[in-house]
């Protein structure tokens, strides 16, 4: 292997101005997700790197993993009692949402729970749903 390294174009070399702004626009919506700790932060700064690089696909890949720590950390957040979890709490409810070797909580589920608790509405949900069915598990046996 080489040691030459590939600069990548920026943003306004590769795209449009609408398009840039559309980019910078998804950039700031994903640095104000209120992940403090675990694996969304993280993904929500390789997703804003990734948008940086034009790289859509990997975009799109990170954003539906983005989207499912999210769902799962806001029914958690919903479930607590006071809204304020100690550790010991977030554990247990940690457990009870994870997908193990067999789901218990599969995404469509969480999504359906937050449907039934109404933080979000029926349209959303079907939406939310499509979206991942389609990004983040494109091959399905329908």
């Amino acid at each position: 292997m080489s040691d030459e390294t590939v600069e990548i174009r920026k943003l306004n070399e590769q795209f449009e101005p609408k398009t840039v702004s559309r980019i910078r626009a998804l950039q700031a919506d994903t640095s104000s997700l209120p992940f403090k700790d675990g694996a969304g932060g993280y993904y929500a700064k390789e997703l804003i790197y990734s948008l940086e690089a034009g790289l859509f696909l990997a975009s799109l890949n990170l954003a539906s993993s983005l989207l499912e720590l999210f769902v799962r950390d806001l029914l958690i957040y919903v479930s607590s009692s006071n809204n304020k979890v100690n550790a010991r709490e977030l554990n247990i409810m940690e457990k009870q949402y994870e997908d193990q070797d067999k789901p218990m909580w599969t995404f469509a589920r969480l999504i359906d729970e937050l449907r039934r608790r109404k933080i979000i509405e029926k349209l959303d949900a079907d939406n939310i749903k499509s979206f991942y069915k389609k990004i983040r598990i494109p091959f399905s046996m329908d």
